[in-house]
């Protein structure tokens, strides 16, 4: 356990359990090979991945996004929330364009309404959430789970494995499709 200027004013920091901290990305780490397999089998077929999601898997969706435009030469990305993806109806949601949604929960009402919306068009889909039983994971063509991590108490920092674990999955789904 580390600990640096712990209870010292405004320098001080929390103490950090690696353990806990490398614990709490197991569950996305066994569904990678999953989630690198789901992308090669896409990367032949897509031009374009649009990443949809709320709050935090929106903004965590954004690293991935970064990725895919730094490393690829022909894939073209975009990222919405959800209500902004309804709303616009890009119209070039065709069947070149792989749409990953992603919520921590598999529940968020305006993540689930876009996959409802995203149905009846000729683009992919692919959900990121906890597990396959979620109804996002339900809604949509292709879903990747991960099993979360145990919460850690007694203030131990875990940090917020789901968040980590939508990450590391959107990224390895798409690194195989970008380059």
């Amino acid at each position: 356990m580390l600990r640096r200027n712990a209870g010292k004013g405004p320098g001080m920091t929390a103490a950090v359990d690696k353990a806990a901290v490398i614990g709490a990305h197991e569950g996305a780490l066994h569904a990678m090979d999953e989630a690198a397999s789901y992308g090669r089998s896409v990367a032949p077929e897509i031009d374009r991945i649009v990443f949809v999601g709320c709050g935090g898997p929106n903004r965590t969706m954004l690293s991935a996004e970064y990725w895919v435009e730094h490393l690829s030469t022909s894939i073209e990305t975009r990222r919405y929330f959800p209500a902004e993806l309804m709303a616009l109806a890009p119209r070039r949601l065709d069947g070149r364009t792989l749409v990953i949604l992603g919520s921590k929960s598999g529940t968020t009402p305006e993540t689930l309404a876009a996959a409802e919306f995203l149905r009846d068009l000729p683009c992919r889909t692919v959900s990121i959430t906890q597990t396959a039983e979620r109804p996002l994971a339900r809604a949509v063509q292709a879903g990747l789970a991960w099993r979360p991590a145990p919460k850690i108490v007694n203030g131990k920092f875990a940090g917020d494995a789901g968040r980590r674990g939508a990450a590391l999955l959107a990224w390895h789904a798409v690194q195989q499709s970008s380059l």
